[in-house]
């Protein structure tokens, strides 16, 4: 009897994933821009931290904080990521899960900016997707809840101009993540781990990217999801990626997990670090897209 039910709750999970609330999603995004830039260590991000804590909370998650402190082109900067796991029962201790969705939740450090740059794609947008499923999952599909983590990466933004990482060494850019990889590359050994991370996915008006690092089999779950559901309308462009794309997924893959990084077309995008990634880039109609896409491949792992 209960392997039935849970066979009919897992062949009903798609109509489940179709109730994420885009209403709620693009809410999160307005109310993390209210607290302003976003940057490693300040009070913007402190604020976040707290918004992204309080929230989870109140959907039987809890956050495990991982702390850091790293060498930058500015000085010195201790980073937080932070790693929500299901726990409804208080009792439950952290254990990094075999599934992650990911993304960074601070703000590019722009100091010549002519205004304050709040960074509402680039990544208010993925937080306010990952915390609405977050909720989603927590009241329609417990179970996979608890082999899921919802990991936000402090620090993946460079405080110079340009990102510096290569062959494991972070210079400038991706702290959280190469953190993270380092800390966690025996679980990823021990057993398949798999990451889908987010970035720069609200805006409607370009196509969506699947890296060119990733995970074959992962790529082509995701390609054919795309291609072949009939059970949902993912109404945005997917494509594969032409060139490679610097950002979180990378570290993770070298240290051994299996990658997916989804990625707006930010290169065509004007506003791409830019005191104009406000929230009139932001759709919530993409918000609900991207999340619904995002929660149907997860389970597929």
């Amino acid at each position: 009897m209960c392997s039935l039910l849970c066979l009919t709750l897992a062949q009903d999970l798609p109509l489940v994933f179709s109730s994420f609330s885009s209403a709620r999603a693009y809410q999160h995004c307005v109310n993390i821009l209210k607290f302003g830039p976003r940057v490693s260590e300040s009070q913007g991000l402190i604020h976040t931290q707290k918004y992204i804590i309080g929230e989870l909370a109140k959907y039987g998650w809890k956050v495990h904080e991982q702390k850091f402190k790293s060498s930058t082109p500015i000085g010195g900067i201790t980073f937080t990521n932070l790693i929500a796991y299901y726990a409804p029962d208080t009792k439950t201790d952290f254990q990094l899960a075999n599934k992650i969705i990911s993304c960074h939740y601070e703000s590019k450090y722009l100091p010549k900016s002519k205004k304050p740059f709040l960074g509402a794609n680039d990544s208010a947008a993925s937080i306010g997707v990952m915390l609405e499923m977050a909720q989603l999952l927590s009241k329609k599909a417990p179970i996979l809840a608890k082999s899921t983590n919802f990991v936000f990466f402090d620090g993946e933004e460079a405080f110079g101009s340009r990102m510096h990482y290569k062959n494991n060494d972070h210079k400038d850019g991706l702290y959280g993540s190469s953190y993270f990889a380092k800390a966690y590359q025996l679980h990823f050994e021990k057993q398949p781990t798999y990451v889908i991370n987010l970035d720069l996915i609200g805006d409607s008006n370009y196509k969506v990217l699947l890296s060119k690092t990733a995970d074959a089999k992962l790529k082509e779950t995701a390609l054919n999801l795309y291609k072949g559901n009939q059970k949902q309308d993912y109404s945005f462009n997917l494509s594969k990626a032409k060139l490679n794309i610097l950002d979180d997924h990378i570290p993770l893959h070298q240290a051994g997990a299996k990658v997916l990084n989804i990625i707006g077309d930010f290169q065509k995008m004007s506003y791409w670090h830019h005191h104009e990634d406000d929230i009139n880039n932001i759709s919530a109609t993409q918000l609900k897209a991207i999340g619904v896409f995002t929660l149907d491949l997860l389970h597929h792992l």
